[in-house]
């Protein structure tokens, strides 16, 4: 009996505890389960710093500028928009490629030193950078010139008149509407010559009279140039025959001769207190040289001056006698004068 009831209550414990299970396992659905929190994610790293590198190449009709953007960690960020500024003034924006480099082309400014500035307004990743330089334009390079000259004719007589010609070139293009400058040597032709429109010119020059013979000569023409064309010159050469016009020399010559000097030559050699002749001796036996001195050829001339007065006085006063005489006669003859006559 007391087995039995040893079986009864087993029964009655494990129906208890079917009970139990069957409880928690309906209130295990009926309520959710709780998680654990996620993890929660690592900051973002602070933003680097960058730096910008640029330089430029100057072309003909503009500025190119090229650079590289490089971070602190030495990589070279992509897709980075730069903003550029030219003398302070905006030009546009580029925007880094895969390797971080960028380039433009700017406005070709004027010949002179100009500031050109790149910069980066930064973000999350990469902060804020700009970088500038100071920029010189050079004038562009001058085109290279060809003067060509010739003479025509090359030789010629003094007197005679002769053209320079040909013509300025740059390249294959003729240049219009040029001065050129024409000098030569002699300083006769220092003048200019304006090129036509197919760059040729010519211009006439005398030769000189007077010089010594024969000789040569040189012209040279001058373009100077400008602010496209370089300066260029040529020199061309000429010679010069036959004998210059002959120049008067003072000549004086004695109305009279002596057995031992037949002629005589006079010209001024004194010294600067006076005029002085010198008589150079023919064909005499000595030949020498009679020097006159100033002071008494100028007494010499005095004295000859005054005696040529007298004489001329002495004409004067004898033709004014010979006309009285004259009118007297002509007044007795005609009746008056008489008692005039008489009373003398």
């Amino acid at each position: 009996m007391e087995r039995d009831m040893n079986r009864r209550t087993t029964r009655r414990w494990l129906a208890g505890l079917a009970v139990a299970v069957v409880g928690a396992a309906g209130l295990a659905g009926a309520l959710p389960v709780q998680a654990d929190p996620p993890e929660e994610p690592p900051p973002p790293p602070p933003p680097q710093a960058v730096v910008i590198a640029i330089d430029f190449e100057q072309a003909d009709t503009g500025v190119t500028l090229n650079g590289q953007v490089t971070a602190a960690d030495g990589t070279n960020p992509p897709g980075l928009i730069l903003y550029i500024y030219l003398d302070n003034v905006p030009q546009g924006q580029t925007m880094t490629g895969a390797m971080g480099s960028f380039t433009t082309v700017l406005p070709l400014p004027a010949v002179g030193v100009h500031h050109v500035r790149v910069e980066w307004p930064g973000d999350s990743v990469y902060l804020a950078a700009n970088s500038g330089m100071e920029m010189v334009i050079k004038p562009p390079p001058k085109l290279p010139t060809t003067l060509t000259a010739s003479l025509d004719p090359r030789t010629a007589n003094p007197g005679m008149p002769v053209m320079i010609s040909g013509k300025l070139m740059a390249d294959k293009t003729p240049l219009g509407a040029v001065r050129l400058t024409l000098k030569t040597d002699y300083g006769n032709l220092d003048g200019m010559a304006v090129t036509a429109d197919d760059g040729t010119y010519s211009a006439t020059m005398s030769l000189p009279d007077g010089k010594n013979f024969p000789g040569g000569f040189t012209v040279t023409v001058t373009y100077s140039g400008d602010s496209v064309y370089e300066k260029t010159s040529v020199t061309v050469s000429g010679s010069i025959t036959g004998k210059p016009k002959p120049t008067a020399t003072p000549t004086a010559t004695p109305t009279g001769t002596a057995s031992t000097t037949p002629s005589a030559t006079a010209s001024p050699t004194g010294p600067t207190t006076g005029p002085s002749s010198t008589l150079s001796g023919g064909s005499g036996p000595t030949g020498n040289t009679l020097i006159v001195d100033p002071e008494r050829w100028s007494a010499v001339r005095s004295i000859f001056l005054a005696v040529a007065g007298l004489g001329v006085g002495a004409v004067v006063v004898l033709g004014v006698i010979s006309f009285s005489r004259k009118r007297l006669a002509r007044d007795e003859r005609r009746g008056f004068g008489t008692d005039f006559g008489r009373a003398h």
